[in-house]
């Protein structure tokens, strides 16, 4: 390498730690990111629900409440691949606009039913971006649809809405009405191919939306989506060279708590990638080794 690598905050000696980039300063917004969060013990929880491991409290086993006493949904968290997807919005007003919004990044087909809508979806219509059918929503709208979401003042349309689409195994989400969703919109922070969804189960959006602009303001930067995308641009190579999801992980662990991080926010690529490639071989050789192959 054309110079030894460092951890962070000593990546260039007598440098301010004011000055450096924030991810590469101790205890930085990539070291809180990053560091390990609490593993339990093999899964393994005693009945009081203390994990075996470390005997912190586990909430395997136990059922979240809303508040007032009602029990909450038990949501499954997932990112959907919605490329060339058909997704229908019923509604033209402004959290119709906002969903509508989020449907075109995740270059969906996007029909828009409405008799009115704001000025920005007229403006998509007329782009050809969106598809708007400028009437009354029909119960024949709903055919064909991957997802739906009902985003009017009508609860009653949301529940006949949600009715005919649960009936077919489709995605169904009216905005504000839990009740008439089979699935839900967290609160998304995001810096390049880096996303965090945050979610209370519908209990309280606006906590959601708190959580989801701390973690944007304190955590995520552009540091951490370079560092993204540098780290999947050598996903191929990790995996042709070790064998084992488990290993790779134990791998991919030990880039993040290497001094990787702090020289790509650097902009030292070329020792970044000197030192991965050191990393990588290293650990090759530990496995070849470890299975009696001779490199």
């Amino acid at each position: 390498m054309a110079q030894s690598a460092c951890l962070p905050g000593e990546v260039r000696a007598g440098t301010p730690v004011e000055q450096l980039p924030r991810l590469a300063r101790p205890g930085g917004g990539f070291q809180r990111l990053c560091r390990p969060p609490h593993r339990r013990g093999a899964g393994v929880h005693d009945a009081g629900g203390v994990c075996g491991g470390c005997g912190r409290p586990s909430s395997a086993g136990t059922t979240p409440r809303r508040a007032g006493g009602g029990i909450a949904m038990g949501y499954y968290p997932v990112f959907v691949d919605l490329r060339g997807r058909d997704c229908l919005v019923v509604g033209g007003g402004t959290v119709a606009c906002e969903k509508i919004a989020a449907l075109l990044d995740a270059e969906a087909n996007v029909t828009v039913v409405a008799p009115e809508t704001v000025e920005q979806i007229a403006e998509w219509s007329e782009q050809g971006r969106v598809r708007w059918i400028r009437r009354e929503w029909k119960p024949e709208d709903v055919q064909g649809q991957f997802l739906v979401i009902a985003a009017t003042d009508d609860p009653a349309l949301h529940r006949e809405i949600y009715r005919l689409v649960n009936a077919q195994s489709r995605l169904v989400n009216a905005v504000d009405d839990p009740a008439s969703c089979n699935f839900i919109c967290p609160a998304v922070a995001q810096v390049g191919t880096v996303k965090v969804a945050v979610s209370t189960a519908g209990c309280s959006p606006a906590l959601a939306q708190r959580l989801r602009d701390r973690i944007q303001e304190e955590i995520l930067d552009e540091d951490t989506g370079k560092l993204a995308q540098y780290l999947g641009e050598k996903r191929s190579l990790v995996k042709a060279r070790l064998a084992g999801y488990e290993r790779r992980q134990a791998f991919w662990q030990r880039v993040l708590d290497s001094p990787i991080p702090a020289l790509l926010s650097l902009g030292l690529i070329g020792e970044a990638d000197a030192l991965f490639e050191e990393m990588l071989t290293e650990a090759a050789e530990a496995l070849a080794l470890a299975s009696g192959v001779t490199t």
